[in-house]
């Protein structure tokens, strides 16, 4: 995208099932949409290709209201992307406009971003998914941001996939190889761990159970993520 990230937070939806859009307001109430701070939803259907992600998203009144609450209160709407060299990804994202962007998942490697780059405006933000790989990737064809996970061992489990918490120290790193380059820790982060998250040099936080679990515990949780975002804006 051609300006700064305008969120702090990337909320990861859970499955293929649609959140409710109280979720989108336990959110604001909690103090996302403060100045400074800022939230992302990433629509995530495990394995899901992108245009079954559009069609399941469109053809489903549960999704288009979580969606429409979204956008009303003025946070971007991500799709998850497996990379499929033959997908045209500019007419796949041209059918749900309510989508600013994608996070490409699996590590990908600078040749991806680059074409997943061009297939999209100016406009679309691009990001990453990176599971203990090199983050900062340089250059004009580099994405938006990088996901950096798992940091603490995950609460959200993936069946046929074990993940080892790399640590405050791996995301030390990958923020070091380049800082001026967004990074979001994923992976075990909650109220109790955010604020290390962002001591360690993190650019923002990225979860699953975080915001999507029962409401009063996201709602505390979140407003923890808030205030450990601006103790580190003050701090820097």
């Amino acid at each position: 995208m051609d300006d700064a990230l305008p969120f702090r937070f990337i909320a990861i939806t859970p499955g293929v099932d649609p959140p409710s859009p109280e979720f989108v307001r336990t959110w604001v109430d909690a103090g996302v949409a403060e100045p400074g701070r800022g939230l992302a939803v990433l629509v995530r259907m495990a394995g899901a290709r992108l245009q079954h992600v559009v069609t399941r998203v469109r053809g489903d009144l549960a999704w288009s209201l979580f969606l429409d609450a979204c956008r009303e209160a003025g946070f971007p709407v991500l799709a998850g992307l497996g990379y499929e060299p033959a997908l045209r990804l500019g007419d796949a994202l041209a059918a749900e406009p309510r989508f600013s962007g994608v996070q490409v998942r699996s590590d990908p490697s600078d040749h991806v971003l680059r074409h997943v780059r061009s297939q999209l405006d100016g406009a679309s933000i691009v990001g990453r998914s990176c599971h203990g790989g090199e983050a900062g990737n340089g250059g004009p064809t580099r994405a938006d941001y990088s996901c950096v996970a798992p940091i603490f061992a995950p609460k959200t489990r993936q069946m046929g996939h074990k993940k080892t918490a790399g640590g405050l120290g791996m995301l030390a790193s990958r923020v070091g190889e380049d800082p001026e380059h967004p990074i979001f820790a994923l992976g075990g982060v909650d109220g109790g761990t955010a604020a290390a998250c962002m001591e360690a040099g993190a650019y923002g936080l990225a979860g699953i159970s975080t915001f999507f679990g029962e409401r009063a515990a996201v709602r505390e949780h979140v407003r923890r993520l808030c205030d450990a975002v601006t103790a580190s804006a003050v701090a820097r």
